[in-house]
């Protein structure tokens, strides 16, 4: 059930940042990933919540690294 959360909303995110012109490439999306991941575990105190908030902050870099790579399909599809 998560997992098909995860791709419904990375596709939608992908979707809304193609539309409105953003760019993407795989080491755009990794980087973003690794900060998501760090910002949800360390920043906002995920560390703290034991193996929930490691999963949760795994969960969020994986949306963002998807979203990005969905990015990046979209903007190199033919038209």
């Amino acid at each position: 059930d998560v997992e098909r959360k995860v791709e419904h909303y990375s596709t939608a995110a992908a979707q809304q940042m193609f539309q409105s012109g953003k760019r993407s490439n795989w080491w755009d999306a990794v980087l973003r990933a690794g900060w998501a991941f760090v910002r949800t575990y360390v920043l906002r105190l995920g560390v703290l919540d034991g193996s929930a908030g490691w999963n949760i902050a795994r969960m969020n870099a994986r949306t963002t690294y998807l979203k990005y790579r969905k990015l990046e399909a979209l903007r190199s599809a033919p038209r």
